[in-house]
């Protein structure tokens, strides 16, 4: 007796929410630089969909798009200086396998065929930024989760005088000095050394003539000192890292929150659709603003600029003075560039001190990631 399935669960079916669900694991996982492991699990199940429903269907398929030749010219120079370089351990081929997998994401995305399942990974990524957003703010309330500078080591008979940090008549010896000050950790007259009261053996020096602070963590041989910068790292490893994420999915968020101003009669629950994109603007806002990234921040309004400008231009050609269809976008928009220019005034000021940088020294910063 053969057995017969419903069409419901047909090969290329199984493999479409294949392809589905890896990518609501990667999107989950985006915002959490610690969870390697489940981006390659999302990015495995998407492949894996993609072509196990490109062999069942026996044809490609392809789509293309006016990126293909970019795209070819890009990989071949990137092959190109990866076996040409003159440091093969630090720009190997393991560099052009992440190039390419970031491309080949971007085609299984356009091949993807999810239809109307893409709104449920949209809302999932909206989601996790959203959260990764609200933990980096708790962090940085918490004084936690900040980049952290190298600056050498000391000796370890210096512990025995850090164990006594809790004692507010504290005095750090002149040889203690001698040796932070050859890390180029010069230190004032007024400093307050604390125990740190997550990890038990780790100090902070804190020196507000300088306006610097330090943490010192012990290893097996020597006491290793580090500057404390007060740039957040958020869900991410490093500050860069969370910059350009919120570089490439602010602009992202921020062009739901503008359009979902828009009166649609058949859009439910519109009032609340737009208090929860515009929070989620506002928190990550904030964290990109607290990294302190200034490739970051510049990209971020570039892409804000020119989101801007195609919201203007839609709205001219589809101005509806009966239903004022785009009146409600165009006042998102101005929310936004009010918010943003109102922030300029509110940072605290190291954060205006960075974007003083970026006047004084123009040349130079765009050198950072992203």
């Amino acid at each position: 007796m053969k057995l017969s399935f419903p069409s419901l669960f047909t090969s290329e079916t199984v493999f479409d929410i294949t392809i589905y669900i890896g990518f609501l694991i990667f999107v989950l996982a985006l915002p959490f630089g610690y969870s390697t492991a489940f981006l390659n699990i999302g990015l495995s199940l998407v492949l894996i969909g993609w072509v196990g429903r490109t062999v069942s269907e026996r044809k490609l398929g392809w789509q293309r798009t006016p990126l293909d030749i970019p795209i070819a010219l890009f990989l071949a120079l990137a092959l190109i200086a990866c076996l040409l370089a003159p440091h093969p351990a630090t720009s190997s081929l393991g560099y052009f396998w992440k190039l390419l997998r970031a491309i080949l994401l971007f085609y299984a995305v356009i091949h993807s065929r999810l239809g109307p399942r893409w709104r449920h990974v949209v809302i999932a990524f909206i989601t996790a930024a959203g959260i990764s957003s609200v933990l980096g703010l708790w962090y940085y309330a918490n004084d936690t989760r900040l980049a952290i500078d190298f600056m050498g080591r000391v000796g370890l008979q210096f512990k025995e005088e850090l164990k006594g940090a809790d004692n507010p008549d504290l005095q750090i010896s002149e040889d203690f000095r001698a040796e932070l000050r050859a890390c180029n950790v010069p230190l004032s007259e007024n400093v307050s050394i604390s125990s740190s009261n997550r990890f038990p053996n780790e100090w902070r020096i804190n020196d507000p003539a300088r306006q610097r602070r330090y943490v010192i963590r012990p290893n097996e041989t020597h006491l290793m000192v580090y500057m404390i910068e007060q740039r957040l790292t958020g869900t991410f490893k490093m500050p860069n890292d969370l910059g350009a994420y919120l570089a490439l999915s602010l602009p992202f968020v921020m062009g739901y929150f503008v359009v979902s101003w828009r009166r649609d009669p058949k859009q439910k629950y519109r009032i609340w659709r737009i208090l929860g994109l515009g929070a989620v603007v506002i928190v990550m806002s904030a964290n990109l603003v607290l990294t302190l990234t200034r490739a970051a921040w510049v990209s971020t309004t570039i892409a804000t600029v020119f989101l801007g400008i195609y919201f203007i231009v839609i709205a001219l050609r589809k101005l509806d003075t009966r239903y004022g269809l785009w009146k409600r976008p165009l006042l998102g928009s101005t929310i936004i560039i009010v918010l943003l220019s109102l922030s300029l005034f509110l940072v605290p000021q190291h954060i205006k001190a960075r974007f003083q940088t970026m006047i004084e020294h123009p040349v130079g910063f765009m050198g950072e990631r992203p």
